[in-house]
């Protein structure tokens, strides 16, 4: 189990992609131990994201986050599309954003953006125009990530 891995306790934030619904509620009751919650932000089929509002907000509500990334929506047109699609699902679920996280995903320096134009991109995710500082602002630290699929 992921809890018990050697390589967990090494890192500040842990954040987990769920593969289906049945993992994301057991997940909903590990908050004390795992930190993010991300998934492919091109996939079409999310079955979590688009039928399971309760068992999101049951998550933020137990300190979970939700991740959205942009790189993929830097990319190419259909992964774009995809990718606009989920983040809005996910900003309406969530009531304007509370409890989402919003990441680069960067596997290159150039799909890396200033903060400003993040801010900008969660708006055409759904955001709303005032409330999208609270994406990039704030009292900002660095941690270390491990990521592991389940």
């Amino acid at each position: 189990m992921l809890m018990h891995h050697p390589q967990a306790h090494k890192y500040d934030l842990i954040a987990v992609r769920p593969g289906d619904d049945r993992i994301l509620q057991t997940l909903s009751r590990k908050g004390d131990f795992i930190d993010i919650i991300t998934y492919d932000q091109t996939a079409t089929s999310i079955r979590w994201l688009y039928s399971k509002s309760g068992l999101i907000q049951t998550c933020i509500s137990e300190g979970l986050s939700f991740e959205i990334t942009y790189a993929e929506a830097l990319k190419d047109s259909s992964q774009r599309r995809q990718v606009l699609t989920n983040a809005r699902q996910l900003l309406l679920i969530t009531r304007g954003g509370r409890g989402v996280i919003l990441a680069s995903g960067a596997e290159e320096i150039i799909d890396l953006r200033a903060p400003y134009d993040a801010a900008n991109l969660s708006i055409l995710f759904g955001g709303r125009p005032e409330d999208s500082r609270k994406f990039v602002a704030g009292k900002v630290s660095f941690f270390s990530f491990f990521i592991r699929e389940l």
